[in-house]
Parts: C-alpha cells; sequence; structure tokens
C-alpha cells in the first residue's frame, strides 16, 4: 500500500464537500460544514455527522427518502455544537428532529450537547440516537459506531417518510442498533493526509478489530489466505463468543460488507459471496438481503467490515417491515438503489446568515444575585490559575497534559463575557450563557461535559418555577443536570473521572443543602480518585501503576472549582 499522499494548496475537504453537494442537488453551507436537502416537507428531520475521512459516510447519504442533512467535523475530529446546530436548523421541521450520532465519546458529547441546548434555548425537541455495532471489542465504554450506522440511516429515511413520530421512531432506531453486529479486518493502518504514517505491523501482519480512526485492532494475525480470516471473522458473531445480539437458527439477516477504503470491488464482492456462504452455514442464519459497496471508509483503509442485522428479531421488537425500509427507492449519491432527481433550484453552496447563537440567553424571569454570582465566578477562576500547573502535571501522567489549560480556558473565556455583557448576571439565564461560553472556549471532551451539565442545569432551574435562585432551586436543578449529563458519558463514581467529584457534590447539596459540605464532598471523592484505576478516557491507557497517588485532574479541577465558589460564597 503505498503512502505517497496528494498535496492541496487550498482546504481538500471544503472543496469535497461543495463537490459532494453540487454533484447530488443538495444545498451546502462551507463555514458550517454541513450539507442539506434543502426541500422540506412535514415529517421528521434526520441529521448525522462526524469527522471527516468516513466518506461516504455520512455526506453521501443526505437526499430524499435518507438524512436530510450531514455536519462534518475536520480529519477524525467531531464538528463542534454551533455547526451542528446550524446542520439542524438548516432542516428543522415542526415534527421535530432526529440526531444520529456514531458512539465515540466526542461525536456523542458534542452531539448531545447540541440536542441539550436546542432544548434549553429554543425548546426544539431533537431526539438523540447513539449507534455502536462493533462486537470485536467488548468495554465498559460500549460499542463503537462501525459501518452498520449507514443500515439505521436508511430505515430511519423510510420510517421518517412513512410519518413516524419523533419519539417512536427514535425507539425503532434504537431496536435497530441493538441488533446490529460488525467486525472489521485491515492489512494496514491509512494513511491520513498531512500526517505521517506510522504503523507497528510487519510486512507480514495485520489486524482483526482495527477502527475506523486509525485505532488498533484486538488482534494482530499473520497474513493469509482470506477464506481462513473470514473463518475467525465469522465465529465472532457466534453467540457464545460475543455478548451483543443473539444469531438462531432460522434468523433473517441482512449482510452489509463494507470497503474500508481500499479493498477493491472485485475482491470485496469476492469477500461477501465467501462470507455470505460461511454466515449461513455456522450461525444457520439466512440471509435475506446482501449489500457490498463502499459506504464507510477509513481513508483508504486496506480492510474491509462485516455487518449482520438481525432482521427478525429487530421486526419483532421493533414493529415495523425492515425490509421494506431498506428496499424503499431513495436519490442520495451514496446508497446502491440511487435514483436521480431534478437538482433542486435552492441547491449549491449557499450562503451563511449568522445565528443568535452568539447572543446572550433570553431572560427566565428567575432572579439572581449578579454581585455574588460575578464574585463566585471570579474567585474560581483565581483557584484555578493557582491550582492550573498542578492539575497540568498530573494530567501529563494520567492523560493527554491539557486539563488544566482547557479548564483555565473556559474560566477566562467566562470573565472576558462579563467584561463585555455577554452574560446575565441577574437572571438564571446566565447559566445557559455559560454553558455556550465553554463549549467554545474549551472545546474537546471536556467542554462539551460541562456544557451539557450547565444546559440540563437551566432546564432544571426553569422546571423549578422560583422566582429568584436559592440553594434549594440550585440542588433541585444539579439533579437534572446530572441526570441530563450521565445520558452522555457512561462514566460513574469509581470510574476515575470528574464524576467521581461530581456526583458527591451533588447528592450530599440535594440531601443536605449544604453548599459547604457539598464541596467537602466533592474534594474527598476528587482525592479518593489516586486509590482508583481509570475506566474512561486516555487516562485508561495508562499502566495501573503509573497512576499510583495520581488525582484524576478532571475531577481535581471540579473540586478546586467548587472550593473557589464556595469562598466567595461564605463571603456574602
Amino acid at each position: 500500500m503505498t503512502t505517497k499522499q496528494f498535496q492541496f494548496d487550498s482546504d481538500p475537504l471544503n472543496s469535497a464537500l461543495a463537490a459532494t453537494a453540487e454533484a447530488s442537488g443538495l444545498a451546502y453551507l462551507p463555514k458550517s460544514k454541513v450539507i442539506y436537502y434543502p426541500l422540506t416537507n412535514d415529517k421528521v428531520t434526520l441529521i448525522s455527522g462526524g469527522g471527516a475521512g468516513h466518506e461516504p459516510a455520512q455526506t453521501g447519504f443526505v437526499g430524499p427518502g435518507l438524512l436530510d442533512a450531514a455536519v462534518s467535523g475536520q480529519i477524525f475530529a467531531s464538528p463542534s455544537t454551533k455547526q451542528i446546530i446550524a446542520g439542524v436548523n438548516a432542516v428543522k421541521s415542526q415534527r421535530g428532529s432526529i440526531i444520529i450520532v456514531m458512539n465515540y465519546t466526542g461525536d456523542v458529547i458534542h452531539f448531545g450537547m447540541a440536542a441539550e441546548q436546542l432544548r434549553s434555548r429554543y425548546d426544539y425537541h431533537a431526539e438523540l440516537v447513539s449507534i455502536g455495532d462493533d462486537i470485536s471489542v467488548n468495554k465498559k465504554a460500549g460499542r463503537r459506531g462501525l459501518a452498520g450506522t449507514v443500515l439505521v440511516h436508511k430505515i430511519a429515511g423510510h420510517l421518517a417518510r412513512d410519518g413516524w413520530d419523533v419519539g417512536v421512531l427514535a425507539e425503532a432506531l434504537r431496536t435497530t442498533a441493538a441488533n446490529l453486529a460488525t467486525v472489521a479486518a485491515s492489512l494496514e493502518h491509512c494513511t491520513v493526509p498531512g500526517r505521517k504514517f506510522e504503523t507497528e505491523l510487519a510486512a507480514d501482519e495485520m489486524e482483526i478489530g482495527m477502527g475506523i480512526h486509525n485505532e488498533p485492532g484486538v488482534k494482530t494475525i499473520k497474513i493469509g489466505k482470506v477464506e481462513s480470516l473470514l473463518d475467525e471473522l465469522v465465529d465472532k458473531f457466534e453467540p457464545s463468543k460475543q455478548d451483543f445480539v443473539p444469531f438462531n437458527k432460522g434468523d433473517e439477516v441482512v449482510l452489509l460488507v463494507n470497503s474500508l477504503g481500499g479493498v477493491s470491488s472485485l475482491e470485496l464482492h469476492a469477500i461477501a459471496n465467501i462470507a455470505q456462504t460461511k454466515f449461513e452455514k455456522v450461525l444457520g442464519v439466512k440471509t435475506v438481503r446482501l449489500i457490498v459497496g463502499n459506504f464507510m471508509a477509513a481513508f483508504n483503509g486496506p480492510g474491509f467490515s462485516l455487518t449482520l442485522l438481525n432482521v427478525t428479531t429487530t421486526a419483532k421488537k421493533g414493529n415495523f417491515d425492515v425490509l421494506g425500509a431498506l428496499d424503499a427507492p431513495v436519490s442520495t449519491a451514496a446508497w446502491p438503489s440511487l435514483q436521480q432527481k431534478d437538482k433542486p433550484a435552492n441547491g449549491g453552496v449557499q450562503e451563511e446568515k449568522e445565528t443568535d447563537s452568539d447572543k446572550p440567553a433570553e431572560p427566565t424571569g428567575i432572579k439572581a444575585d449578579g454581585k455574588l454570582f460575578k464574585a463566585m465566578i471570579e474567585s474560581a477562576v483565581d483557584d484555578l490559575k493557582k491550582e492550573e500547573p498542578q492539575i497540568t502535571k498530573y494530567d501529563t501522567i494520567a492523560g493527554d497534559g491539557d486539563c488544566g489549560e482547557t479548564l483555565l480556558a473556559g474560566g477566562d473565556g467566562i470573565l472576558d463575557a462579563i467584561k463585555n455583557k455577554k452574560i446575565d448576571l441577574d437572571d438564571a439565564a446566565g447559566v445557559a450563557d455559560i454553558s455556550h461560553i465553554v463549549e467554545n472556549s474549551m472545546g474537546g471532551t471536556s467542554g462539551g461535559l460541562y456544557s451539557i451539565f450547565f444546559s440540563g442545569l437551566v432546564v432544571g432551574i426553569k422546571e423549578t418555577k422560583a422566582k429568584e435562585l436559592s440553594v434549594d432551586v440550585f440542588a433541585k436543578a444539579c439533579e437534572t443536570a446530572l441526570e441530563t449529563l450521565s445520558k452522555y458519558t457512561q462514566a460513574r463514581v469509581g470510574d476515575r473521572t470528574l464524576m467521581d467529584a461530581l456526583v458527591p457534590f451533588v447528592e450530599t447539596l440535594s440531601k443536605t443543602k449544604d453548599f459547604a459540605k457539598a464541596v467537602e464532598a466533592a474534594r474527598k471523592g476528587a482525592d479518593e480518585t489516586s486509590k482508583l484505576p481509570a475506566n474512561f478516557g486516555r487516562a485508561s491507557y495508562v499502566n495501573e501503576e503509573g497512576l499510583e497517588n495520581i488525582p484524576d485532574p478532571g475531577a481535581l479541577g471540579l473540586a478546586v472549582i467548587f472550593e473557589g465558589l464556595l469562598k466567595a460564597w461564605e463571603k456574602k
């Protein structure tokens, strides 16, 4: 496999997306990197997306009968919440929207944050459906999203066009996802444009369980005959070998065979034929549809993935015609049943209008003590500045070394917004302003987690229908915020994350209504992370001995923030 790369003077991603829209008769928002179908109708709209490099997913599946919009991030990086909201706004419907996202932390956080902001700021119903179909790994963080996601897209498109309501449709898609199983194999890692090619594989080795972001597989084997490789892959679908999707003799299945970008059509179809025979022999299933092609790539990855959808179980539990949904004609670039349609007059590259997302949130009518609000924020940021070197030191050992700087960037962003009067300190709406600011100023997973918590906090405050903020109101709202955040991360107390500080804080505050005791509980929880193994994030890849006596930087940073808030609170 060649590691040579084409060189571009301009941004190849922007050019690629513009061409995709032009060739398919779609509209394109270049700043937000959103491709959408510009003809609206009375139905639930479907939005998906993620990092670039997986094309044709997800942009190639936009069009009548499938997705209404797709949002692209940079190469292997999640799009921002602002981009995602722009995508939803481009196809907003009175029936609501469903956001379909693959199960990767960054994607779930940012797309989830968009859903929460749409709810808390605009009272718009956008339901999030997370897809994980990988059965090669069995980790607590959950199954990775792979090529099976496109089958969810296809089913979603048909059911939405058929008039299904947003809530019922979302549950049908979750049922579909629960009955998907995918395994990938590749001869080598992909070559990412602009990055030096690196590999740990020998010339005669390949990997099973390869991810679509160059993540290492679960097993390295010698390159041999395809028939032997498929024996090993098919074996992983056996119910006794995986705990995710049951396959019983006689079950009807759809087999999707997908190229990771670098497998020829001849090879891929040969693999599909052999795989179908082996699945039917080993599992005793009946293949009712065989779908072969390029659906979800890892750039030029010289590999493929096999996906089985259990049609029998999905139809029974989801109560819909699975094959009818898959067979329904669509007009998109990447789905094999493409039917050409006239290009809409308002297709092509579109000029984006400024939105109100950067404006202060609308007042809630719930009063806040602006002077105290400001003093608590300043105190928290001041403490963060003092502790940032230590937090960064710990994160250099346990993570990627940016935790302290990221938290401080969020704090400085809030102070700057206060200075420029972009936060309403006299109304609970100021919390919504903070949610928006930290997401943009912090970035990354941490920014997403904080922003989702603040968005949930706004909803919780509104639900109390109080006239002013108080400890009781704040405690109740924190419960709602924690519940909201817990939908988008599986981390809990004991997993060595910021949840080890946040959960004790919320639970203690809810029980005692004593801010000082809650802060004390948060500090205790953060300190105890030094005795815990890591289950999430980059720290989970660090040897346990390397984490000994090192507290989780995220939990420590949150405890420092709480202590800073308390100092100003006690001076009121």
